[in-house]
């Protein structure tokens, strides 16, 4: 292999995710090219070719219910939900104004005593 082999496994775990491929079934996939290469001498793009033209055969070789359901923005329903998440604590968290910050929790009120028994 001429040029190391992660200047090609980056690009392609990035454009298998695209296609719906996550890391569980693109592990394998990326081992075989590796053991391919590491046998055969040749580097990945010239026994496999471009990351985005491999990432499309290889998606399309799975099967689809193992595949994860990304949207046309290339987003998949996770995405959305820990997008919102994190919109939601950062606004809680974020002073009403300039002038205000936020000064951690109120303190909790005072227990009533507790009756002798």
């Amino acid at each position: 292999m001429t040029e190391p082999f992660e200047r090609w496994e980056l690009p392609t775990r990035l454009a298998l995710s695209d296609q719906g491929v996550g890391h569980h079934l693109a592990n394998p996939i990326i081992a075989d090219v590796r053991t391919h290469c590491e046998l055969s001498g040749q580097s990945p793009y010239d026994a496999f070719g471009d990351p985005e033209e491999f990432a499309l055969t290889a998606a399309a070789e799975q099967p689809a219910h193992l595949r994860e359901n990304v949207d046309r923005n290339g987003m998949l329903p996770a995405d959305y939900l820990s997008g919102s998440v994190f919109a939601l604590v950062v606004l809680g968290r974020a002073p009403r104004s300039s002038t205000q910050s936020w000064k951690g929790p109120s303190p909790s009120p005072p227990h009533p005593p507790a009756w002798p028994g």
